[in-house]
């Protein structure tokens, strides 16, 4: 589709002409070296915690990380500084320290960015040296970087949605950005539950491995998590996992609503979350225990979403079926790691409301980042940055104070 004298953002320069396609490779770049850069830097970082002992907050993984940071930041910047880039992304406002008004998803992206540096380089940095590994998925400094990194998601989301006008988004750059997207809101809603699958797979990481067995923050972060059982296998799962899907496919359904792209979403999120079931029958060999289907399963996403698409293609109301395919995704769960004989299957009635909040919440999120044109519509997403990782933060202090 051709550029129109009619679009915002050729209204709002009078002075360059908007350069979309420009605007597109910059946007690519900042992608690429996100994926690329926090990929390698965050699998480098879990393997050197597994083999060497802390010693330090910047280790060569995590100076890998921040260099990618440094290199993100400085092309953001570089987007909302150059006039033909910046209006290429749709309406602005006025931020008090520039000179110009900046769109709303550069404002989501910088303030991702912003929310980032601080929570890394300070927060964590000044954790990390005080009390080493003892830290859960909760603290607030890990909690607001993963926070920060949702909010740096939606801002892609909403820097290519801001040129939809001019060319529409192919489908597979759809599918790369609201997967990551999704896949960061999943681990937000569910935490150490959603990463931890069983007690025993825990017991094995903190036990067998020798950097972690023999450092007394790593062991103290084990008994936080084994005291409180911040597994799979902890009941709450049945809620958190139904709230985080429906808060995933309100988005994802709005961000684009043919049924196989939501169907496309949901696998790549399975993808991402699935265990190696060849690791597990290796270290089966060691313990039988670890060879159990609980220990590499992913999260089962696929059959409450094929239930919402089937029974809202039937012509059944969008709020009965989410109601059903969460009872059935609580009771799925319960199956794969829940306690035989407990009663805990009864919270399959409390995900119902919790799907249900849950896609109220999605759809709301997208409308944020569909039009966010003033500060009024962006800052609760902003505030979440700081609040979310604020409640998770006293949540976790509590069980470290708990927790001998």
């Amino acid at each position: 589709m051709q550029q129109t004298a009619a679009t915002p953002a050729q209204t709002a320069s009078n002075i360059l002409p908007v350069d979309y396609a420009g605007a597109r490779r910059w946007l690519w770049r900042a992608l690429t070296i996100l994926l690329v850069g926090a990929w390698a830097g965050a699998t480098w970082d879990r393997i050197w915690h597994t083999t060497v002992p802390f010693d330090g907050f910047w280790s060569p993984p995590h100076v890998v990380i921040y260099v990618t940071v440094t290199l993100l930041a400085l092309l953001v910047m570089g987007m909302t500084f150059t006039d033909h880039i910046r209006h290429a992304f749709g309406r602005g406002f006025d931020v008090k320290i520039l000179p110009f008004k900046v769109p709303g998803a550069l404002v989501l992206l910088g303030g991702g960015m912003v929310a980032l540096g601080f929570a890394g380089a300070f927060l964590d940095n000044a954790w990390h040296t005080t009390f080493g590994l003892n830290e859960t998925a909760w603290s607030f400094p890990h909690a607001m970087i993963g926070w920060s990194l949702l909010l740096i998601g939606c801002g892609f989301m909403a820097c290519r949605l801001a040129m939809e006008p001019v060319k529409r988004t192919p489908w597979i750059t759809k599918l790369l950005i609201g997967s990551m997207v999704g896949m960061m809101l999943m681990g937000q809603v569910t935490g150490p539950l959603g990463s931890n699958r069983t007690p025993e797979s825990l017991d094995f990481f903190f036990t067998y491995i020798p950097a972690l067995a023999s450092q007394d923050s790593a062991q103290h972060v084990y008994r936080i998590y084994e005291t409180w059982n911040l597994t799979r296998t902890n009941p709450l799962l049945l809620i958190l996992v139904p709230l985080g899907l429906g808060i995933v496919l309100g988005l994802l359904r709005k961000y684009d609503a043919r049924w196989w792209m939501t169907f496309l979403f949901v696998s790549v999120i399975l993808a991402l979350d699935a265990g190696n079931r060849d690791w597990g029958d290796i270290l089966a060999q060691l313990d039988p225990l670890l060879g159990r289907e609980a220990n590499w399963r992913a999260l089962p996403v696929v059959i409450p979403t094929i239930i919402i698409l089937l029974l809202t293609r039937l012509r059944l109301s969008e709020r009965v079926a989410y109601g059903i395919a969460g009872a059935v995704f609580a009771l799925h769960i319960h199956s794969i790691w829940g306690e035989p004989g407990s009663a805990a299957w009864l919270l399959a009635f409390v995900a119902i409301p919790a799907i249900l909040i849950g896609r109220a919440a999605g759809e709301r999120l997208y409308a944020i980042v569909a039009q966010p044109w003033s500060w009024k519509a962006v800052l609760p997403l902003i505030g979440s940055v700081v609040l979310f990782p604020l409640l998770t933060g006293i949540v976790d202090l509590a069980l470290r104070l708990g927790t001998p």
